[in-house]
């Protein structure tokens, strides 16, 4: 398996597939949610598991970016910031769960 992940070009081009993938994702589900056009400060929690689902789409997203920059740009501090890839795989989880149960019960409707 180490074999073809280096024939591929080890990690960097698949993580940059997915963050490209993972950002085409974010705009269409902000453009969904017309999150660019009603965003108000004042009722960020009045829309329930929506709300909750995209703020954890944009925070997954945020940590994306972070942990490309850590493994890209700051190898040293690798180490240091070990415990961003379980935060990060735990956020995208509880992304994956929340926008399962929210399309469960969107389609009830």
């Amino acid at each position: 398996m180490d074999r073809i992940h280096e024939e591929d070009g080890g990690a960097h081009p698949w993580l940059t597939v997915h963050i490209a993938l993972s950002f085409i994702g974010l705009i269409a589900v902000l453009i969904h949610a017309e999150f660019l056009y009603r965003f108000r400060y004042d009722a960020l929690f009045e829309h329930g598991l929506a709300g909750l689902t995209t703020w954890l789409l944009i925070a997954s997203s945020a940590s994306e970016v972070f942990g490309r920059y850590i493994y890209r740009k700051l190898p040293a501090l690798k180490k240091t910031l070990s415990y961003w890839k379980p935060a990060h795989v735990l956020m995208t989880g509880l992304l994956f769960f929340a926008a399962i149960f929210y399309m469960l019960t969107a389609f009830g409707d």
